[in-house]
């Protein structure tokens, strides 16, 4: 009886071992769904044709001027609706043109920062500025009393085609002395800044 239990078993062994491990079809497939060990990686591909260059960047638009006077000897007394005059011209880079007196400054379109300062000696005093000869009642600044200097600092956006020009003129009633001491010896200097930022 055991003999017989013992050749049944080796029989069914051989039945099942034989497709598995005899490389038929059957037993492929067993190994397929078993999962085998990953293959040996692939060699890099070539690499990729370089892009199109992109196109060059355009000229810089920042440009700036500086434009003083010294007084004295310059000595201005500005009369009502009149400029202040500017006539010595510091560090610029750009397109900013003054007029022989420094008092018309003529810009090309684009947005700018304008800042001013004047040193003056009434304690009643104001400045703002006037572009193409209009006043630009928005950018009036001064004191009602006191002895410090008159400051300003806008934004102006410029439009064109052509360009527009610019000045600092008194807005009041009554004459403006620019002051001819910086609390000293030395000349007292008024600053006309000028900076296009687009």
């Amino acid at each position: 009886m055991i003999l017989r239990m013992l050749i049944l078993v080796l029989a069914l062994g051989n039945s099942l071992a034989s497709p598995l491990f005899a490389g038929s079809e059957r037993g492929d497939l067993l190994f397929i769904e078993g999962g085998g060990l990953p293959g040996v990686a692939g060699a890099p591909g070539i690499p990729g044709i370089p892009g199109v260059a992109g196109l060059p960047g355009g000229a810089a638009a920042f440009s700036f001027a500086d434009f003083y006077a010294l007084d004295p000897p310059t000595a201005q007394i500005i009369i009502p609706g009149g400029p202040v005059a500017f006539p010595n011209a510091g560090p610029s880079s750009g397109a900013v043109v003054s007029n022989v007196a420094g008092t018309v400054f003529t810009l090309p379109a684009g947005t700018y920062q304008i800042e001013f300062q004047v040193t003056v000696v009434e304690g009643t005093a104001g400045l703002e500025l006037s572009l193409n000869g209009v006043a630009q009642s928005n950018t009036i600044v001064g004191r009602a009393t006191g002895t410090s200097q008159i400051v300003g600092v806008f934004y102006v956006t410029l439009g064109g085609p052509g360009t527009t020009t610019l000045s600092v003129i008194n807005p009041g009633t009554v004459n403006i002395t620019v002051s001819p001491s910086a609390g000293g010896v030395n000349p007292s200097s008024s600053h006309l800044l000028i900076t296009r930022i687009r």
